[in-house]
């Protein structure tokens, strides 16, 4: 399933990463701040 998430800090980040690794779902993040969106890829 796919999720589209707008908010890549605190807790878009451990929502993102929670649904990225019980291998549900795929995960589309959105966020004014490129360093947010940076940290999702570590």
């Amino acid at each position: 399933m796919k999720v589209a998430l707008i908010g890549a800090e605190l807790i878009g980040h451990n929502i993102a990463h929670l649904l990225r690794e019980s291998g549900d779902f795929e995960v589309v993040a959105l966020d004014r701040d490129e360093h947010a969106l940076a940290s999702l890829d570590a």
